[in-house]
């Protein structure tokens, strides 16, 4: 019988070395995980009109998904947008809007996965959907940490043409926004979709030349993203339980496996003695 209880010692030992081994790995949490969206910069009208332009690195990219016979959208777009302290970049995915972008929808649908209006995506990562969770977007986004969109290594404006500098293994796009009025209401979209530039080279430039909205006054905005698959994350709070819990350190973490380690063998090598007609008498002999 000791020879029996030995092995089951050696792998008692085993198990507790796999269990920290394990625990001591630092797992990422979603909120930690890289952006899809990396790099995201604003070129205003009068900028890219200049002789050279470095345009705004954004510090969040907030896209909006809205339709004008969306109603739950009203309250979004007169109150949560305009009181926004940043850029939104406003999308219109659905095919009954007179501003319906293809673009727009191929996004919305294929790359997000979504279905309902309103919604905001940040930084290609967190997901406010419905009225309720998009306005609290000023809220919520506080309580959502991001990567700064710093991805480009290079990006300007320089006699029409745009030039850029980024990683491998990402892709540009140039967004191009215009003004719209609203179909039903008294109300002007900003910042809205217009059309979209994809650009495989991460290294280049793109003549901006044949783009009216700019010379209308209308900016564009160049984002770098990842070809990953997107895993959307909700950022939602309610509003009473906004305190934010700090998560446990790696560290701690290890420390509360080792006491539950503690804890739980010597009653697991108990039964397994007793399971196998462990006695003292018998151990003696």
């Amino acid at each position: 019988m000791s020879v029996r209880w030995a092995n089951y010692d050696k792998f008692v030992i085993f198990l507790v070395c796999i269990i920290l081994s394990t625990s001591s790995v630092s797992g990422l949490t979603p909120e930690e995980e890289e952006n899809y969206i990396i790099g995201a910069v604003y070129f205003d009208a009068e900028c890219v009109l200049n002789t050279s332009c470095v345009g705004q690195e954004l510090q969040y990219l907030v896209e909006y998904y809205g339709a004008d016979w969306c109603d739950p959208c009203e309250s979004v777009e007169e109150n949560t947008i305009p009181g926004f302290d940043g850029l939104i970049v406003q999308h219109h995915p659905s095919a009954a809007d007179i501003s319906f972008s293809t673009d727009s929808k191929i996004r919305f649908e294929q790359l997000y996965g979504l279905a309902g209006l309103p919604s905001f995506v940040v930084n290609g990562k967190g997901l406010l959907s419905g009225e309720t969770q998009a306005n609290t977007l000023d809220e919520s986004i506080k309580n959502a940490p991001y990567n700064p969109l710093n991805g480009f290594d290079f990006i300007s404006t320089a006699n029409g043409s745009l030039f850029w500098n980024a990683p491998n293994g990402f892709e540009v796009k140039i967004w191009f926004l215009e003004t719209a009025d609203h179909e039903f209401r008294n109300y002007t979209h900003q910042n809205l979709v217009s059309e979209e530039e994809k650009v495989n080279s991460t290294t280049g430039y793109y003549n901006l030349a044949n783009y009216s909205n700019l010379s209308h006054g209308n900016g564009m905005v160049v984002i770098l993203e990842t070809t990953e698959p997107i895993h959307l994350i909700s950022i939602y709070e309610v509003p009473e339980q906004r305190d934010y819990v700090e998560p446990l350190s790696p560290r701690m973490v290890t420390f509360v496996t080792i006491g539950l380690i503690l804890i739980l063998v010597p009653p697991i090598v108990t039964q397994i003695r007793y399971l196998q007609g462990y006695s003292p008498k018998l151990e003696e002999e």
